[in-house]
């Protein structure tokens, strides 16, 4: 009996996962539900919300922004006021996928402090 096969086995396992693996190093960004009152931090915070509604466009103060409105809007209330509180309000049929999109487009411009609030449909 030849160990040949299994080890031609075992090596083609061992070339499939390596290529299948992804290495890509995975960030975080902490996000807090508004509806959770444990930091006092939440309260004492200034809040500047982002809407998100069903089509998936984006309103500050009841303006429409596009993607680059938002990095305008977020650098100068970053500027303009010691560490805001970004807010995510989407409606209920808004996806995953985009909040975490706004999301993403947030901690790019610099935010570290952002709540998620769903809006009932």
């Amino acid at each position: 009996m030849s160990l040949t096969p299994l080890i031609d086995v075992v090596f083609i396992l061992l070339l499939f996962f390596m290529l299948a693996s992804s290495f890509v190093e995975w960030s975080s960004f902490p996000l807090a539900a508004t509806g959770d009152r444990q930091s006092t931090a939440v309260d004492d915070a200034p809040q500047l919300i982002i809407a998100l509604d069903s089509s998936g466009g984006l309103r500050y103060d009841g303006i429409a922004l596009t993607e680059s409105d938002v990095r305008r809007v977020v650098s100068a209330a970053l500027h303009d006021r010691p560490r805001p509180r970004f807010v995510v309000r989407a409606d209920a049929e808004v996806t995953v996928r985009r909040i975490v999109e706004i999301l993403d487009l947030l901690s790019q411009a610099g935010v570290t402090d952002a709540a998620l609030q769903r809006t009932a449909g």
